[in-house]
This record gives structure tokens, sequence and C-alpha cells, in this order.
């Protein structure tokens, strides 16, 4: 690296990308990250990160980087290993990309069950509470597989 800054950084599903199932994220914190905002391209699954001015410093990078989000909300999410590339650039030339493979795995959601109660209450809480708390396991873990994925693909341990 010739530069103390960086202008751009490309975060991109470049391997088996489900537009409409695959988005990329990212929100400046405000403290740690500089002037660096984004933009995503849905529909080709590319997620820019820029510098206006080119002013934003390794460590910000380090951290904006780290940031960068996948989630996949779908009921049914394609299964299959996604391809996640990262390319930077100082402001005069560009990084070769540096890849790394996501792997999803489909979940079956449990069935949720509503039952009428006396005086119109649903006594499905429960049930609902269950079938989400398991909804949200799966996908932190489908989240921590992915942030572990991306931390060594970016190498900003």
């Amino acid at each position: 690296m010739d530069s103390s800054t960086l202008a751009s950084a490309t975060v991109s599903i470049s391997g088996n990308f489900r537009s409409g199932e695959d988005p990329l994220s990212f929100t400046n914190d405000g403290g740690t990250m500089g002037n660096i905002r984004s933009s995503y391209a849905a529909d080709t699954g590319i997620l820019t990160l820029i510098s206006p001015g080119a002013t934003a410093t390794l460590s910000e990078w380090s951290h904006a980087l780290r940031a960068v989000s996948y989630s996949n909300a779908s009921e049914a999410p394609a299964g299959g290993t996604r391809t996640l590339s990262l390319v930077v650039n100082d402001g005069i030339t560009s990084s070769s990309p540096a890849s790394t493979a996501i792997e999803i795995a489909a979940v079956n959601d449990a069935p949720v069950l509503s039952i009428a109660r006396p005086g119109g209450r649903k006594g499905n809480h429960r049930i609902q509470r269950a079938a989400e708390r398991d909804r949200v396991c799966q996908r932190e873990r489908c989240a921590g597989a992915v942030d572990t994925a991306r931390m060594a693909f970016l190498g900003w341990q």
C-alpha cells in the first residue's frame, strides 16, 4: 500500500448472487469511520464505499469494512455457496480482488399454530415466540459465520 488513505472500496457477491435475497449493507457509526459513505446496487449485489476527497484513514477503512454486513431474510433462502469479493482503491489504482466463500444453508422454519381463546385472544404467543427464537438463532448462526468469514477475508483482524 503506497497511501495512508483510501478513496473507495467495493464489496460484492460475485458468485451465486441472488437478487432480492442477498443484500449487503453498511452504516457509518459516526465516530470511527470518518467520512465513508455507501451505496448499494441491489440488482448486481455491489456495495460501494467511498471517502469523498480520499480523506478516510486506513484505520477508518478498517472499521468501515468490518461494519459491512450480509443478511438473508428470505423465508425460503436459496442455499449454496456465495462468493464475497473486495477491491480497494487508493484514488490511483485498484487492488486485486480478495475473495472468500460463505455457505448459506436453507432452514425449515417451525410451523405456527394459532388457537382462538375466549375474549378474542389467541393462544399462539408462546409458539410464535419459540418459532421466532429458532428463526433468530438460525440467522445469528449464519450471521456469525458470515462475520467470521468476512473478518478473515478482509484481513482486518
